[in-house]
């Protein structure tokens, strides 16, 4: 059996909108067992928008790549809701300066007990010595 492992929506966006890292998100999540949480779709959504936005990129061509998203959490990811985790998420942002956006993906790691994965730089170093963090770059 795969271990389990948090994605963040960092992750699921680079496995579907291609960047530098997209590869190595490819490779680390066929190695685990995934589990997201539900405001992942709109933070998903969010990264694709931009890349309309502000990147320039073919809105049809993202919008195909944001739907492969959406079903790679459905088909793929255990969801966790979000609202189950809204207690232990309010208090890690409160004792440590992440959002409550990303507080939710650490307190979805903490209550399956299985790493969280993301591409983001600064929530790592702001929380790997609380969490366990899995830096994907």
């Amino acid at each position: 059996m795969r271990e389990a492992a948090v994605l963040d929506s960092s992750v699921i966006a680079a496995i579907f909108l291609p960047e530098e890292i997209t590869e190595k998100a490819i490779d680390i999540t066929l190695d685990h067992h995934c589990i997201t949480i539900d405001l992942a779709f709109a933070e998903v959504g969010n990264v694709a928008w931009k890349r309309v936005l502000h990147g320039g990129f073919d809105p049809d061509e993202v919008r195909e790549q944001y739907t492969d998203s959406i079903r790679f959490i459905t088909d793929t990811c255990t969801i966790v809701p979000m609202h189950t985790l809204l207690e232990p998420a309010y208090s890690i942002a409160c004792n440590t300066p992440v959002t409550m956006y990303d507080a939710l993906f650490l307190a979805a790691s903490d209550s399956v007990d299985a790493p969280l994965l993301t591409a983001d730089q600064k929530m790592y170093t702001i929380s790997e010595k609380l969490h366990h963090l899995i830096l994907v770059k």
